[in-house]
């Protein structure tokens, strides 16, 4: 039995984990960002891991526009133009649309299908690729611990971590994809020394708590087989800490254009 299969399908067939009213705020503000990133002369977009539609939609009304996603939970979401299909094996002919984006995907790639994503998305981009990942995600930080295994995992499934040279050398040299752009998107406030906080926090018992939308990959444990499970509250004191600590200035995501030569 493929036992890390089985807890992908579980964690996104998860029909919660694709409700629209979880994706407003900083992730409406992303797809607005890229929608005014894409070319002037764009007329058609495959949206490579659409997700619950959230820019698919968007970009419907001005563009002709295709979703795909391996999630038949997400794609239930959405009324748009969609597809099920796996992102290492696009459906579709050798440059079939102007642009291909594909937001907050890449980060979830194990390694044996991550140089095959990008070579579809090469072959069935005509003009353009646009693409956003985490900006330099510190994994460590985000990592949950498993109450039943005690096994550390990030709780989004992301397997890889980008900077900005990793944008720029993303696209292997045999791909005919340069980047022409690549800013940050969403600025926010990150806490400094944020791994002497976490390990502050772990030494005093207070480690994260355990999101209902995990899975942990070793045992398989997920809130929703634990009906009393609840997530620890932080206290007045760490909320108080957390206002204080010192911070700087970076960002949500970055964002990546390519343009096909």
């Amino acid at each position: 039995m493929n036992t890390t299969f089985s807890f992908e399908h579980l964690y996104y067939e998860n029909p919660a984990l694709w409700t629209p009213g979880r994706y407003e705020g900083p992730d409406s503000a992303r797809v607005q960002w890229v929608a005014q990133w894409l070319p002037a002369d764009v007329k058609s977009v495959l949206d490579v891991g659409c997700g619950n539609g959230l820019l698919t939609g968007l970009l419907s009304k001005t563009h002709q526009t295709v979703g795909v996603d391996r999630s038949r939970a997400a794609l239930q979401q959405m009324s748009d133009p969609r597809c099920q299909a796996d992102a290492a094996a696009l459906p579709f002919p050798d440059s079939s649309f102007d642009a291909i984006v594909c937001l907050e995907v890449l980060e979830h790639l194990p390694y044996p299908v991550f140089p095959s994503v990008l070579r579809e998305i090469n072959r069935v981009a005509r003009n353009f690729v646009l693409i956003t990942v985490p900006y330099c995600e510190d994994r460590l930080l985000t990592q949950v611990t498993c109450p039943l295994c005690k096994c550390r995992f990030h709780p989004y499934n992301h397997v890889r971590s980008f900077t900005k040279n990793d944008l720029e050398t993303l696209f292997p040299s045999a791909l005919p994809l340069k980047l022409v752009r690549a800013a940050g998107a969403a600025p926010v406030q990150l806490l400094l020394f944020a791994r002497l906080r976490l390990t502050i926090g772990r030494l005093r018992g207070r480690g994260k708590s355990f999101p209902w939308y995990a899975i942990c990959p070793q045992c398989g444990y997920h809130r929703g087989s634990d009906s009393s499970a609840s997530p620890s509250q932080p206290s007045k004191k760490s909320a108080w800490l957390k206002r204080l600590w010192p911070k700087r200035h970076a960002f949500l995501w970055w964002m990546a254009l390519y343009e096909k030569g």
